[in-house]
């Protein structure tokens, strides 16, 4: 299985509910929105045999959905934490979202699918490693830490939002409870 940014999310959500007899020899995903430190315990390996998990570490879509979608992550773009063996890689290129899908020209091309997936899918051959990320820098670092703490804050924000909101419909609730108690008294009071 292929998936790509919100399919590797439908994908993934998907073979938890499928039959437990439905085995992946290969799952490649490619800018995926899952956040990096996802559970793969229930999956991995009694029904997906190997991960691929292709990563554009210039890829600004994913610092949106980080920074705006609640319960997704830019595991396409820092790679899963957590995950070791030969049956899981990381793997890291220099381009952004649609860098699977275009020549450096950013026009349509699928050389990437044909000499990078293809193999994958079609042998049981070792998982070819790659890493275009260059060497680390302190700005490189700040700025994921800062990118991994949206994470709480966006909860905070739509958590906060919602109860913010339930505060004010019992809040009309309420006022409106009381108008109809008053007009009853007014009522009762010119009937007297």
């Amino acid at each position: 299985i292929v998936a790509h940014s919100f399919g590797t999310y439908v994908v993934v959500s998907g073979l938890r509910h499928v039959s437990p007899f439905i085995q992946v020899h290969t799952l490649i995903l490619s800018g995926s929105v899952l956040p990096e430190n996802h559970y793969w315990g229930d999956l991995v390996p009694k029904r997906v045999s190997r991960i691929i998990n292709d990563c554009g570490f210039n890829d600004s879509v994913l610092i949106l959905s980080q920074a705006l979608v609640p319960l997704t992550g830019m595991a396409g773009r820092v790679g899963f934490v957590g995950l070791l063996g030969s049956n899981f890689e990381n793997r890291y290129f220099d381009f952004g979202h649609s860098g699977y899908f275009q020549s450096p020209s950013r026009k349509s091309d699928n050389n990437f699918m044909r000499e990078k997936w293809l193999p994958l899918l079609t042998t049981s051959d070792s998982i070819e490693k790659f890493d275009f990320r260059g060497e680390a820098s302190a700005l490189t670092g700040i700025q994921l830490t800062f990118l991994r703490w949206i994470n709480p804050v966006k909860i905070a924000i739509v958590w906060g939002t919602m109860g913010l909101l339930l505060l004010y419909l019992v809040g009309l609730w309420a006022s409106a409870a009381l108008t109809v108690e008053r007009l009853n008294a007014t009522i009762d009071l010119l009937r007297s």
